[in-house]
């Protein structure tokens, strides 16, 4: 999408390496704050990142994807990581309420969630490439190339965004999360 095939692999690296080197800064940035915040935060690098890795250009300097890469890296890290710590919070207040521990069901759904959505969005993300005339292998028209740039970059902002918002319902705050794990400590107590 920015016309340099031959770097894929180093920028897919760059990605890599500031999603993981993101991550002690995310867990360190989330105590004492309420993980639905945290997660808006990483959310909005993220969606900046891929903002810029839209708008980027073949003849810009390497350098300006660089730094779209890391941005959108560092974003995807508390993206991804702060929902397992939500589905573990949900476990405890189930717990709570239902008096087992069910975290393995709440894993469970969560991951076959995640992995349904990825298969759906590969395959339309497959039939749109089809649908826009797109040709492996071969020099593509502009809107071949934009339409990969839209679902490299905008569409999963929109995605994103969404998720965001969905997040700011998540009524398990720190404060919530706390009594949650007093009352559960209590009960375990012997009598």
């Amino acid at each position: 999408v920015i016309g340099r095939p031959e770097d894929f692999e180093v920028v897919m690296g760059i990605f890599l390496v500031a999603v993981a080197g993101a991550m002690p800064f995310w867990l360190r940035f989330s105590r004492g704050r309420d993980k639905a915040a945290v997660y808006r935060w990483g959310c909005l690098g993220w969606i900046f990142g891929l903002g810029c890795l839209f708008v980027v250009q073949p003849e810009w300097p390497f350098a300006d994807t660089v730094v779209s890469t890391v941005l959108a890296g560092i974003g995807y890290s508390a993206a991804d990581m702060i929902p397992w710590s939500m589905v573990a919070d949900v476990a405890d207040e189930d717990e709570l309420a239902s008096g087992e521990r069910r975290e393995g069901l709440y894993v469970g759904v969560f991951t076959f969630t995640r992995k349904l959505a990825g298969a759906t969005g590969v395959a339309a993300a497959f039939l749109v490439l089809d649908l826009a005339g797109f040709r492996p292998g071969e020099r593509n028209d502009e809107v071949v190339v934009w339409t990969l740039r839209a679902m490299t970059a905008l569409i999963p902002s929109v995605f994103v965004a969404l998720s965001a918002l969905v997040a700011s319902g998540y009524v398990l705050g720190l404060d919530r999360h706390r009594a949650i794990l007093d009352e559960l400590e209590s009960r375990r107590l012997p009598t």
